[in-house]
């Protein structure tokens, strides 16, 4: 088995989540994907003018059930980046800018920390982009075939001692999940986030013996400025 063996294994990351999703979760989806289709979209905002809605008002509910399928999919792709930490999802994709004989090759760790394309199944960070992106069931054929097993810890991190988790993944996940909402201000100090993110971090993961564990300037230092960094300068090439 090759890389190609591996990566034709695999599923898009713009649909894994579907694989991870309960069959209600799955329902819901299906019923948002027809609610905020072009065509629905249209036929709502053909309403509001038949219905005489003012030319600032005509594009109301226009969109659709939009926030209750992206935080079905949030969710989803957080119990994706999970397996992908624990080393029980693979990830293998192609690195840009592509020549003829490149073949697909396994996703380094620092890329999931830097901006992810979920619905483009891209990856980019610390100047490596990659495309095509796909995740593949790890077993004991693909972890031969990789010869290492998956890891998504970066090579210079020690490994961390028995005791409760970090809450790295947790303060990554704030961090997208508030850029991709735009509650993020890019043209301010990269400390300016912190406490929308402390606060997400502590509602969707509250820990109740110690609420601010893990969450010190510092900690969110040293998770979030390379993140804020990379995506600044995407906005801003020039």
């Amino acid at each position: 088995m090759n890389s190609w063996d591996i990566w034709n294994k695999g599923v898009l990351l713009s649909k894994a989540h579907f694989r991870v999703a309960s069959p209600e979760q799955l329902e819901l989806l299906k019923q948002y994907e027809k609610q905020t289709s072009a065509s629905s979209m249209l036929q709502r905002l053909q309403q509001n003018l038949e219905n005489g809605k003012s030319a600032a008002n005509m594009f109301e509910n226009v969109t659709g059930p939009i926030g209750p399928q992206q935080e079905i999919e949030r969710s989803l792709r957080a119990k994706l980046l999970g397996y992908i930490n624990r080393g029980e999802l693979l990830a293998y994709g192609i690195a840009l800018p592509r020549r003829p004989d490149d073949e697909p090759i396994p996703v380094p760790p620092d890329l999931w920390t830097g901006v992810v394309s979920w619905h483009n199944s891209k990856l980019q960070a610390n100047g490596l982009r990659m495309e095509q992106v796909k995740l593949v069931k790890a077993s004991p054929s693909t972890l031969a075939a990789a010869k290492t097993p998956a890891a998504t810890e970066s090579p210079e991190e020690p490994p961390r001692p028995a005791g409760r988790p970090s809450r790295k993944d947790q303060i990554i996940e704030a961090f997208h999940t508030l850029t991709d909402n735009g509650k993020i201000d890019f043209y301010k100090p990269a400390s300016h986030c912190y406490p929308a993110i402390r606060t997400w971090v502590k509602e969707h993961y509250p820990d109740n013996a110690d609420p601010e564990r893990g969450l010190s300037d510092k900690a969110l230092e040293k998770h979030i400025n390379p993140l804020f960094r990379e995506r600044k300068t995407s906005l801003n090439p020039g």
